[in-house]
């Protein structure tokens, strides 16, 4: 990185605040968009930070699921639609 980079020239998110837009796979900053991804306006935003196991400042939220409770809920939600 360039060492004369100004602050206002950088697009640093903070962990917990990062959002990854399923749509368009942008990274977007959730204190920004208002519930919406501010480059394509998709309302699909997944919350980063538990996918990676949080922030050094939290517990560890991350949940991982064997795959036949996964099938059980898409098979669930097919059958909604």
């Amino acid at each position: 990185m360039k060492a004369d980079l100004k602050m206002e020239e950088l697009n640093l998110v903070r962990l917990e605040d990062a959002l990854l837009c399923a749509n368009c796979e942008v990274i977007v900053n959730q204190t920004l968009g208002g519930g919406k991804c501010p480059a394509c306006g998709s309302l699909a935003l997944l919350n980063v930070s538990p996918l990676l196991g949080g922030t050094l400042e939290r517990p560890c939220t991350a949940s991982f699921f064997a795959p036949s409770i996964l099938e059980s809920a898409d098979s669930k939600l097919l059958q909604r639609a």
